[in-house]
Order: structure tokens, then sequence, then C-alpha cells
């Protein structure tokens, strides 16, 4: 269509013949107790503490394996992480309980150099953890609960609890979950403990990767 005038109105072209229209699904977030099925599901110390931080951070999967070993704040607790879109640097929360997973995988496999990804295979060569990779640990957990929850399906269930626990405002879980928007409201800073580790504990300032 390169060759039509750009003045020319635009022809509106159908599916073609045998292609089934996909209709959107809807977004899923797990119910506690099938998150505690899956999570007992984990097999080692860094499916546990990747799905603990997906979870209290509402970040997107590969935000979160692109955190590089300069990019955790071991006092918030939390992460910085490149958003989607964006490309800003910004720091998200953890949970405590995150945090200490985090900390026991990071004993337990050592710290990667300088500059390097923090989530490494476990198996073969030393190298970062993929996408491709984590969403396959997930199906694998997977196949003796026959369920089918995806690592996107995480972040709807980090909204789904901030949104419920009674701790953020509607404008703070999207300022926390960094969700398109058309004016950015104040993002957060931590506020105060919840008994789940999926809440993290923010109130309202702006919270930017510094420089």
């Amino acid at each position: 269509m390169s060759h039509l005038s750009p003045l020319a109105p635009k022809p509106v072209l159908g599916r073609a013949r045998l292609r089934q229209k996909v209709t959107g699904r809807p977004p899923r977030s797990i119910p506690d107790p099938l998150w505690d099925e899956l999570f007992a599901a984990m097999g080692c110390e860094r499916d546990r503490a990747l799905l603990d931080c997906y979870v209290s951070s509402g970040t997107r999967a590969e935000e979160l394996l692109g955190v590089r070993t300069g990019d955790i704040h071991w006092a918030k607790p939390g992460l910085y992480v490149i958003t989607k879109g964006t490309r800003e640097r910004e720091l998200v929360p953890i949970s405590p309980e995150a945090c200490v997973r985090l900390a026991r995988y990071m004993d337990s496999t050592g710290t990667p150099e300088a500059g390097e990804p923090v989530w490494r295979t476990r198996h073969g060569e030393d190298r970062p953890l993929t996408y491709w990779a984590m969403r396959r640990v997930v199906q694998r957990a997977q196949q003796n609960l026959r369920t089918n929850w995806t690592l996107h399906d995480l972040r709807h269930t980090a909204a789904h609890r901030m949104a419920n626990g009674g701790k953020l405002t509607l404008p703070e879980v999207q300022a926390v979950l960094r969700a398109m928007r058309t004016s950015r409201p104040p993002a957060a800073t931590w506020r105060c403990g919840s008994r789940r580790s999926s809440t993290p504990c923010w109130s309202t300032t702006t919270s930017r990767a510094p420089g």
C-alpha cells in the first residue's frame, strides 16, 4: 500500500479466509489458594524469589529479569527497573519477604559481576535468565496443578492485591504499576507494613532514579 497517496482514504481490509477472530482475554489475578499452590510448586530459591518479586512489585516480566546487581535498593527495599515504553529507570517496591528471598538466592549462587543481570540460569553455562526460560519454569511448575497461569497474570495479581489491600489509593496503584497514562500521577515511596508479602508499602511522593 506504499503506492497509495497519503491523502487518499485507506481501504478497510478484512481478515484472510479461514483466519479466526481472536477474542481478547480479560485480565486474570490468581486467587490466594491457587497462588499458594503455585508458589509451593517452585523448585528452587531463585524461582520463589522471582515470584515474590513479581507479585509484590507488579513489574512486567522482562523488566524484572533485566534487574542488575546495581539495581537493588536493599534499604527500601526496592528494585530499579527500565520501564517498558518510556525506557526510564524507575524504582519499584518489593516486599520485605521478597527482599529476604532475593538475598537468600544471591547468597546461594554468589553475586554476579557488576553490571550483570541478577537472575541466572541454573544448568549449563552461566548466563542471564531469559523471558522464555522463566515462562517455561512457570509452565513446568503447573504440570501437576492443572492450571495455566502466565507471567503476565502475576502482574494482574499484584494490581488486584494492591487495589484491594486497603493501603493504597487507585492513583497510587497506578503509579506503582507505571501503567500507561496521559498524565503521570505522583510516583510512590514506602509507607507501612502489610501482612501479605504481595502488598508494597508506599505513600505519595516522587520516586525516580537519581540522575
